[in-house]
């Protein structure tokens, strides 16, 4: 039982007084204003916060199993290690939420809006993500083994180490623009059974990042880059997966076939990186492919300075040698 009444929460929330670690087991709070409400290990078992609004709440390390957050308003919450195991989140508001280590398992999340949510870490296996959008969402070392996901945006999620052995997607779309309609549906792929398993299973991974005054123009000077890279080591099978800004940076992400090609690949793009005769090299294999490409602009070759990280297929940093 609750230790508080609902007037009396509302009110504490209200003048800014804590509830960290208050039992407000099965507590009706159905449609509060508990924005930026500090709830950090608070007991909200069974406690229904159905249309709440909880903007900026601190609800990390909260115990909120089995709890009803339908259509409830976290955007910019911190939900970090909360426990909302069979917790209903259907149609709720997560943008820019933290959630990352929290344990979802067997949640609902259907239409809920998880755009540049952090679910790093995040324990999603058996949860229902059926028609999210997941546009820009963190999810490193995330297990979602199980997970269904049909009808979900996969636009820029970043997905390094996951798990997602025996996910269920009967179709995905993938566009920066879930809410037009006719750029949506363009971006569908129906998937058969187990195909999303294989299109994105986690790869060795290695990340090159770029200051933002680097000024990367376009990816062909990228393009370049790993043609050079797969024409040294053709067993690597070297490729871009991402080109991405991130705060003041870029972030090109490339992977390799397995693991064993990993700390090569990483040295090799360090060598190249500071190799004064790569601008160069670059423009001459464009050129050979009847693309000419200005050198006048140095800061689209200059990869100096860029840090390089590696992780393995299971999301383990590998190797972080500096460019």
């Amino acid at each position: 039982m609750s230790q508080y009444t609902r007037k009396e929460v509302i009110e504490k929330i209200k003048t800014g007084i804590s509830l960290e670690g208050a039992n407000l087991q099965g507590l009706d709070l159905w449609g509060a204003n508990l924005e930026k409400a500090d709830l950090w290990g608070a007991n909200l078992r069974g406690t229904n916060l159905k249309g709440a609004y909880l903007r900026g709440a601190n609800l990390a390390e909260a115990d909120l199993k089995n709890a009803d957050l339908e259509g409830a308003d976290l955007w910019g919450a911190n939900l970090g290690g909360a426990y909302l195991r069979k917790a209903n989140l259907n149609k709720a508001d997560l943008r820019e939420a933290d959630l990352s280590v929290a344990n979802l398992s067997r949640a609902q999340l259907n239409q809920a809006d998880l755009r540049e949510v952090d679910l790093e870490g995040a324990d999603l296996r058996g949860v229902e993500l059926i028609d999210v959008d997941l546009s820009d969402a963190v999810l490193d070392k995330a297990d979602l083994r199980g997970t269904n996901i049909t009808g979900a945006n996969i636009w820029g999620i970043s997905h390094v180490g996951w798990r997602i052995e025996g996910i269920i997607a009967e179709h995905i779309y993938n566009c920066n623009s879930a809410w037009d309609k006719t750029v949506k549906n363009k971006s569908r792929q129906n998937l058969s059974p187990g195909q999303f398993e294989i299109l994105f299973k986690s790869m060795p991974t290695i990340e090159l990042v770029l200051s933002d005054s680097l000024n990367l123009q376009n990816y062909l000077p990228i393009m370049g880059l790993v043609e050079i890279i797969n024409t040294r080591r053709p067993q690597m099978l070297f490729e871009v997966k991402t080109i991405k800004k991130v705060g003041l940076y870029m972030v090109i992400r490339f992977s390799v076939i397995r693991d064993e090609y990993l700390e090569d690949a990483a040295s090799c793009l360090s060598q190249l990186a500071a190799d004064k005769s790569l601008p160069q090299q670059i423009t001459q294999l464009l050129h050979k492919k009847g693309i000419d490409l200005s050198t006048k602009n140095d800061n689209m070759y200059n990869f100096k300075n860029a840090l390089i990280n590696a992780y393995n297929s299971n999301g383990e940093p590998l190797y972080q040698p500096a460019a």
